[in-house]
């Protein structure tokens, strides 16, 4: 999958949220706390699925670990895509935490 990210990144704030190729622009976050907490704002209380995925960022040579994650139904299955989440090649365990705490739990 190719994805191009719009706009420039801060190159400093290393944790990105890329929703689809047609973003008008990726949103940095400094820290995976503020990252999970603009993932809490999109998901807008459904239940979601992260799962770990490599994508390839417009030009880069190798491929970019991710998050992919989906919004799910009633039913556990995947009805909306919200969005890649890079970490600095972090792994969806990484964001599963960072969510988890994020909530409280």
């Amino acid at each position: 999958m190719i994805v191009t990210l719009r706009g420039t990144p801060d190159p400093a704030l290393p944790f990105l949220l890329a929703m689809t190729n047609h973003d008008r622009r990726t949103p940095s976050f400094p820290t995976l706390p503020a990252l999970a907490r603009a993932i809490h704002r999109r998901r807008a209380n459904r239940p979601i699925m992260v799962v770990d995925a490599e994508i390839e960022c417009g030009t880069e040579l190798q491929p970019r670990t991710v998050a992919a994650i989906h919004a799910l139904n009633d039913e556990q299955q995947p009805v909306e895509f919200l969005g890649f989440a890079w970490m600095k090649g972090r792994d969806a365990r990484t964001l599963q935490q960072a969510l988890r705490t994020a909530e409280g739990r």
